[in-house]
């Protein structure tokens, strides 16, 4: 990942003291605009493919302000409250594809998903009095609120736990970064950069009996399918995870064809 493309962002929030509608829409379009000045040419989808194909994607979400603080009677998780957001989350990839947009927050949200045992990865990059401050977190149950009026910003929590050692290579030049103190309680303009896709469990389910499993694919990559607005599994998304569970198993079999499906 292009290390100048995560600097021009942050430094889109740096000293901005526009009206609060004004900042937030252009929080948002001056992400995307550096993300575009960053990735000329027109973007071109990319078809989930094998593994050694896939295009790796992050996603970025910007706040006015926020606070992040000990979530009371669970020790060693952070409450992330992030304010006056534009309700957009933005998507980019690495190259060669040089693909960017944006979406629906709640949108996105329900598309990651938060498993507790393989959450997102995430990088907030936070302006505070001393600074720019980073912290390296897992986010775990998001709650997203639209704001409506005349500010018309969002407001997003999660809860967190902070990683002290991050080794994936998604977020590897913002972990660089990080000052290995404690967090910042209470900071301004910020960034999200949540990383890529994770890998899901893959069940196969006769079709009209869902619920009665036949059996399962184990654990595949997911790729982000920006035309779907989803994570989809890598090889063929999920009309080629369908079609291997009913070239897999035999209840799945019969006179009519793909009386299987599959899901996570």
């Amino acid at each position: 990942m292009d290390p100048t493309r995560f600097d021009g962002i942050a430094r889109t929030f740096a000293g901005r003291r526009a009206s609060r509608r004004a900042a937030i829409a252009a929080g948002a379009a001056g992400a995307v605009a550096v993300l575009g000045a960053a990735a000329p040419g027109k973007a071109q989808e990319a078809a989930p493919g094998a593994e050694g194909n896939r295009t790796f994607f992050l996603f970025v979400q910007t706040f006015l302000g926020g606070t992040l603080v000990p979530k009371e009677g669970e020790d060693g998780t952070y409450v992330l409250t992030l304010t006056g957001g534009p309700g957009q989350t933005i998507y980019f990839s690495d190259r060669p594809e040089r693909i960017v947009g944006t979406l629906p927050t709640y949108q996105f949200l329900d598309a990651l998903g938060f498993p507790p045992d393989n959450p997102p990865n995430a990088a907030l990059v936070a302006r505070t009095d001393d600074g720019e401050d980073i912290v390296v977190v897992e986010l775990f149950n998001p709650v997203y609120t639209d704001s409506f009026g005349e500010s018309g910003a969002a407001t997003l929590t999660y809860d967190v736990r902070v990683l002290a050692d991050y080794a994936e290579e998604g977020l590897a030049h913002l972990a660089q970064r990080r000052a290995g103190e404690a967090p910042p309680a209470a900071f301004s303009e910020a960034a999200l950069f949540i990383d890529d896709c994770n890998p899901v469990w893959i069940r196969c389910g006769r079709e009209g009996i869902w619920g009665w499993e036949v059996g399962d694919l184990g654990y595949r990559s997911t790729c982000w399918s920006w035309s779907d607005f989803n994570c989809v599994p890598c090889a063929g998304g999920w009309e080629g995870a369908t079609r291997e569970c009913n070239e897999l198993f035999s209840e799945c079999q019969g006179t009519r064809p793909n009386l299987c499906t599959a899901a996570k």
